[in-house]
């Protein structure tokens, strides 16, 4: 296996360690906002419904006086039905997302210039 390889995968496995350790209990509760997505996907998993009685809301979903885009919140409802409701279901779909976008930007330098510039 290639030296860049092996640098490739301890970037991996660090961003990955970084995210994910003590997912659901570093910081020790959930922000307002955490709660807001977790309790709308938990409702619309359950019943189909926001926290307002909203069907399957498809651009944004109201919470607290403002607007949130909904693709979050769909993304949250595979996670609650296995996890159940619970600050590691909230959290683990944004940790994941920012493994990949390691990994994205890994790719986007190398295709910029070279592996150098993608590992760096």
């Amino acid at each position: 296996m290639k030296r860049n390889s092996l640098v490739f995968i301890g970037i991996l496995l660090v961003a990955a360690a970084l995210r994910l350790y003590a997912l659901s209990t570093n910081p020790p509760s959930t922000y307002w906002d955490e709660t807001a997505l977790g309790y709308d996907a938990y409702s619309i998993l359950k019943t189909g419904r926001d926290l307002h009685g909203n069907v399957l809301p498809i651009l944004a979903f109201p919470s607290f006086g403002d607007y949130k885009p909904s693709l979050y919140f769909y993304v949250i409802i595979p996670f609650m039905a296995v996890f159940g409701p619970t600050t590691l279901a909230i959290r683990l779909p944004s940790a994941l997302a920012g493994i990949v976008t390691t990994w994205l930007v890994f790719l986007i330098g190398k295709k910029l210039k070279d592996e150098r510039l993608g590992l760096l």
